[in-house]
């Protein structure tokens, strides 16, 4: 009767273990990197009112690895100014937006939300420079499922023409940082892992 005992509590605790061995913790990864590209503004118009959003592709060198970037954002105006932004530069918002980064080594992609923008717009000089808080919302691979927050800040300028802060039009280089936070709820391993 004992030794029945024994191998029952002895199989009880062996399905613990083996259940264990399985489950593996969520890790958050500090994320902070450098990125340069360019923007393009796009006829594209997230919230259809008549005023185009903008495309921008990147390089972003960070402590995950090197990431080519693709978004979409579009902005308008404030209406009344936060102050923000010099008194002699255009505020904008976020109206809506997407960032795609596909980490080159692994082809592994990560989805980032932005939540809210500040850009100050400099329409004598055509510079740009602001910044933008977003929420990682999953991902492919070992980002299946992450989380967590980062903020981008830039500075950008205008090639293509006068920069035209009504049209909303506008071509140019922009550099910049981005810091935050990575979830991942599988500990950082692929979904196949």
């Amino acid at each position: 009767m004992k030794q029945r005992q024994r191998l029952i509590i002895g199989a009880a605790i062996g399905c613990l273990l083996a259940t264990d061995i399985g489950r593996v913790e969520a890790k958050e990864i500090p994320f902070k990197g450098d990125n340069a590209g360019t923007y393009l503004d796009t006829r594209i118009d997230l919230n259809n009112d008549g005023s185009p959003a903008t495309w921008a592709t990147w390089v972003e060198k960070s402590n995950l690895g090197q990431a080519s970037v693709q978004a979409i954002i579009e902005q308008v105006p404030v209406s009344s100014p936060t102050g923000a932004c010099p008194a002699d530069q255009l505020e904008t918002a976020l109206v809506g937006g997407s960032i795609v980064n596909t980490f080159l080594q692994t082809q592994d992609q990560l989805f980032i939300q932005p939540t809210s923008r500040v850009a100050c717009i400099d329409p004598v000089k055509g510079t740009i420079s602001g910044h933008t808080t977003a929420t990682i919302t999953g991902g492919t691979g070992k980002f299946a499922g992450a989380t967590g927050s980062v903020t981008y800040s830039f500075t950008a300028s205008s090639l293509a023409a006068v920069f035209d802060p009504e049209s909303n039009q506008g071509f140019g280089p922009f550099t910049g940082t981005i810091e935050g936070t990575l979830i991942l709820p599988n500990g950082g391993h692929d979904e196949k892992d």
